[in-house]
């Protein structure tokens, strides 16, 4: 489970950004805390960010996946990092690294990860675990040097003459088996579920696990079911298609299978079975494939996906642009699947979204749950606070509140579209 992330001289960010999941002495909507042994409180099941567009909200969930992309795997020798993207509107920001961290859980074990770099190498890099409470150093870096914790793994020392200037060495090191490293690098890498942009690919990486587990295809039936879009069941074939047959292949590139010797591909194809009782209606006539349904139909499909993956093994899903061709009320429902009745395993949903009625702190989410981003007009600078900030009464109406300006983070548009 995450803990917290923070981010700081990426995108809009110029100061440092932090989302805690972390709950605060807050005692509404306890059914959206997780216990976690030594983690005061419990933990958040899930957080929302709220603001204008172009206010930071999308830049937050890509830092997260650039601090996945960089532990996933040692980078080539000698090319630039290209996940640098420095707040560019203030010349003390313009050349200066980017620093991230991440405070998670594995396995009832607390890590904590920060990494900072530039557009040529990794400058700082730590991380930490606490057994029994207490703080222990797995490895530190500075530059090229690095000093390690004691009682550890060892073999680090090797490692480290292994890790190129531009590698996260704990990705060198989970590739090495070292145990600890490879514990959080597994957590990082697997257990963070980043959704942005076209979910389109994500069609066949579902398609594949449900042809491979039934209690997951069966559970994306029913999600499907329950989310009222007609739908009663799923069922998708993989077939082996002849890619010098395809009709859809530009010429130019009809002769890229046969110089490569790939003439052939897997090709998944998912089909819809809907809810229909008229009479004389057949099983072929209500089964329509994927491509004819609608894009909230999809959406929803490459959504639960993930986040049914999540709620069975326990991983933290974040989703950008949460609302996207999706009723309010689907995403109330899928927020309230991660509540403590029905998710074991600590799963976790972050999300942002232009959906205000999201926003409800009497039926939904607490308010250290709801976060705002808001970029100054002046500086160009984007920050991100928490409802729980401010000192409000506990019976105040939040979303009616932020439409008013109370907390900022909200769009004032003045003038038509005509100068």
């Amino acid at each position: 489970m995450i803990v917290d992330f923070s981010v700081k001289n990426y995108g809009p960010f110029r100061d440092e950004a932090k989302l805690s999941l972390q709950c605060t002495a807050g005692k509404e909507h306890p059914e959206n805390v997780h216990k976690v042994a030594g983690i005061k409180g419990g933990l958040l099941t899930s957080a929302a960010v709220f603001g204008a567009n172009a206010s930071g909200k999308s830049k937050l969930f890509d830092a997260m996946a650039v601090l996945q992309e960089l532990v996933r795997q040692p980078a080539p020798a000698n090319i630039p990092i290209p996940a640098y993207l420095p707040f560019k509107l203030s010349p003390r920001n313009k050349g200066a690294p980017i620093s991230m961290a991440l405070t998670f859980t594995s396995d009832k074990l607390l890590f904590h990860y920060d990494i900072e770099f530039n557009s040529d190498k990794i400058l700082h890099e730590s991380l930490y675990y606490y057994p029994k409470g207490q703080r222990h150093k797995v490895f530190v870096r500075a530059g090229s040097d690095f000093s390690f914790g004691t009682g550890i793994v060892t073999g680090q020392k090797a490692i480290s003459k292994m890790t190129g200037p531009n590698s996260a060495y704990l990705a060198v090191a989970a590739q090495m088996n070292n145990k600890i490293c490879l514990q959080a690098h597994q957590e990082i890498v697997n257990n963070l579920i980043v959704l942005k942009g076209d979910l389109t690919p994500l069609i066949n990486t579902i398609i594949n696990k449900m042809n491979t587990n039934d209690d997951f295809k069966m559970k994306m039936a029913h999600a499907l079911t329950a989310a009222d879009l007609g739908i009663k069941d799923l069922n998708a074939e993989i077939k082996k298609q002849n890619l010098i047959d395809r009709k859809d292949l530009p010429p130019q590139l009809v002769g890229i299978p046969m110089a490569t010797g790939q003439t052939s591909a897997n090709t998944p194809t998912l089909y819809m079975k809907h809810h229909v009782g008229t009479a004389g209606v057949t099983d072929a006539d209500r089964t329509f494939p994927a491509t004819v349904e609608s894009m909230g139909t999809m959406r929803m499909f490459t959504v639960a996906g993930p986040i049914i993956d999540a709620l069975q093994n326990g991983r933290t899903v974040v989703i950008d642009d949460f609302g996207a061709y999706l009723h309010h009320e689907l995403c109330t429902w899928l927020i309230h699947q991660f509540g403590t009745a029905t998710n074991e395993k600590g799963a976790q949903l972050i999300v942002n979204s232009n959906d205000l009625l999201l926003i409800d702190t009497d039926e939904l989410l607490r308010r250290d749950q709801i976060y705002f981003t808001s970029k100054d007009s002046e500086s160009g600078a984007s920050t991100l606070y928490c409802l729980s900030d401010f000192r409000i009464r506990e019976d105040l109406d939040a979303r009616k509140a932020y439409e008013l300006g109370k907390f900022g983070a909200f769009p004032f548009i003045n003038g038509g579209l005509q100068p």
